[in-house]
């Protein structure tokens, strides 16, 4: 059963009736119907797909969804703890790997991902990141025309409706920016920690690293201000932004609670014609698409559905019976931020007493408070270790929590830590206000698969994560324990008496405790996804035989049939990807109409 905090019985009851009606209404299509597009997948990327797709009056979209409308809660940013292993959460987890994972229940790590009407922005941390300019410029280099940064840009401007202060504020921010569009991005509330964020201000500054108002303008690195995809305080998921404001669209169908399991090809087992599903009811059906199919599933589903459907590596496809219709490397290039957080600082703060019903109120009259933010979390912390050149290597954030706060247990839990390491943290959190240090693996060499356990579509896939898979990875984290004990002797934090403990991992307990032989195997155990999968179906150029798809995002080798979401970056980007999954949306929505639409003289 989905429990919500009680205080929320109030705005349920106070809203519902127009949370009924923000979304598109359910169709359930007939068998045999035809549409000019099928787009499977309603998240981050579809949202903005059949946004786009359906511009053109005459053109009719049909959208596969897995899940349903957002749930009301989860538009109060406060509550992403209870959001994830909900029913709008697909609940993946990881395989079992060597030197990962170690210190999650079974040695897997939980891999959240939004089974929902917006995908992953209705249960994600709204954090809005574009990564760094030379990602894309890297994309380019390899034989992806049109992907360098100054070809992306403009598309991050399309969907971008800026609000935050700190960002209009600054000189030039129009060449960065774009006003008006259907995604809002607004400043994080963070009034009732700023005595606390300024010390920490204080302390990056101190320690080398300068405040940075704006990471997705000129420069990345420094001690950055986030910006958050919301509006007014809430959650601006990408069904909010990009579905809810077309719901009378005549040519827009979505068909909610259907389970795609198949790609239909034709006879010649080289053009996509439509996609079989399983619909609410538990009823097979087809439904055919004159012009395009395209896959907006994510990192995981994307690539499970092509192998369902006879595209993937030959020898895993005839390992479980399925006919080969193309042989391409689907599953491969696995890609995600790592996380660790074996670190936590203690410190001496009283966030001020606003009241629960008080914050309530202002919030429910759309007043930003203490609900709509995460914190000391609004801030993070981008570091080049190794040359200077803007192109960060990690990524920290720092999340307080007061003294007893019981998100904590939840966020905890949620992970699959293990209880005696859990009890770490509990004892820490029962003594003190904390913050937990949490480090990002930016550019990752390690690589994972994603792979079919069956070929019965509703089990889910095969998950190896591959972290650490490479030892650069473990070598630059290791970085991050140099940073977080500099960080705690600053002036700043020494006037909030700040002290740095390290989570004590038995199995790790052969080696001398913070030594490096000792942190080597405290990272191997204390792992998380940073919820950034993406590269399962890279992009290349039409010769490169490592990719999926090509610069226009079409499957290789089959006809009417495109990837648009993460699964197409040849490389993860530094940072958080849910604004770039929306980019790669609006660019290939644009690169469907230059195939399909008339030309112009």
């Amino acid at each position: 059963m989905l429990y919500w905090p009680t205080p929320l019985i109030i705005l349920i009851i106070t809203e519902h009736t127009k949370q009924e009606s923000i979304y598109p209404t359910h169709y359930d299509p007939e068998d045999g119907e035809t549409f000019d597009f099928i787009v499977v997948g309603a998240g981050s990327a579809g949202s903005v797909v059949a946004n786009r797709l359906t511009e053109p009056s005459d053109w009719s979209v049909l959208v596969i969804e897995a899940g349903y409308d957002p749930p009301l809660p989860s538009d109060m940013p406060v509550l992403f703890p209870w959001l994830q292993e909900t029913e709008i959460d697909w609940r993946y987890k990881t395989e079992p790997g060597f030197g990962h994972c170690l210190g999650m229940e079974d040695q897997r790590c939980y891999w959240p991902r939004g089974k929902v009407l917006g995908g992953t922005s209705v249960i994600n941390f709204m954090i809005y990141v574009r990564g760094n300019a030379k990602d894309y410029d890297g994309w380019a280099r390899d034989g992806n025309v049109g992907w360098a940064y100054e070809d992306v840009l403009p598309y991050f401007k399309k969907s971008e409706d800026i609000r935050a202060e700190e960002v209009l504020d600054t000189p030039g921010y129009e060449y960065y920016h774009g006003k008006g569009g259907y995604l809002k991005v607004e400043t994080w509330e963070k009034e009732e920690v700023q005595p606390l964020v300024d010390h920490f201000i204080s302390g990056m500054h101190e320690i080398g690293h300068n405040l940075n108002k704006d990471c997705n303008g000129a420069t990345q690195t420094g001690y950055a201000t986030l910006q958050a995809t919301q509006e007014d305080g809430r959650r601006c998921n990408t069904a909010k932004a990009f579905l809810a404001p077309i719901k009378k669209r005549n040519n827009l169908k979505i068909c909610k609670g259907a389970l795609a399991t198949k790609i239909l090809i034709s006879e010649d087992r080289k053009t996509a014609s439509g996609i079989e599903f399983t619909n609410r009811n538990g009823v097979s059906l087809k439904v055919f698409a004159r012009k395009e199919v395209i896959l907006s599933a994510g990192a995981v589903n994307s690539p499970q559905l092509l192998m369902l459907s006879g595209i993937g590596p030959r020898k895993h496809l005839e390992e479980h019976n399925i006919t080969v219709v193309q042989d391409l490397p689907v599953g491969e290039n696995l890609q995600d931020h790592v996380l660790t957080y074996g670190m936590v600082i203690t410190l001496n703060y009283t966030k001020p007493d606003e009241g629960v019903v008080a914050a309530f109120l202002k919030y429910v009259f759309k007043k930003q408070t203490h609900l709509s933010g995460f914190g000391l979390g609004s801030l993070t912390a981008f570091i080049d270790l190794i040359d200077n050149d803007d192109n960060p290597d990690i990524q920290m954030y720092f999340v307080d929590f007061s003294q007893d706060f019981p998100g904590l247990k939840r966020i905890l839990s949620d992970t699959g830590l293990r209880e005696d390491i859990r009890d770490q943290y509990a004892k820490l959190h029962s003594e003190s206000y904390i913050v937990l240090v949490l480090t990002s693996l930016l550019n990752p060499y390690s690589k994972g698969r994603i792979s079919l356990k069956s070929k019965d579509p509703t089990m889910q896939p095969k998950i190896e994560a591959g972290y650490f898979s490479n030892y650069k990875d473990i070598q630059t984290l290791l970085t991050s324990y140099d940073i977080a004990t500099s960080l705690v002797e600053t002036t700043g934090l020494r006037r909030v008496n700040a002290e740095l403990h390290e989570i004590n991992v038995p199995e790790c307990n052969r080696y001398p405790f913070a030594s490096i032989a000792y942190r080597d195997c405290s990272l191997r155990y204390l792992t998380a996804t940073t919820y950034h999968p993406s590269g399962t179906c890279k992009m290349g150029p039409a010769s490169s035989s490592d990719s999926v798809v090509d610069p226009y995002l079409r499957v290789k080798g089959v006809n009417n049939l495109r990837v648009i979401d993460a699964s197409i970056m040849p490389n993860i980007v530094r940072g958080n990807i849910n604004a770039p999954v929306i980019m790669i949306a609006e660019k290939g929505s644009d690169l469907i109409k230059q195939t399909w639409l008339p030309k112009s003289d």
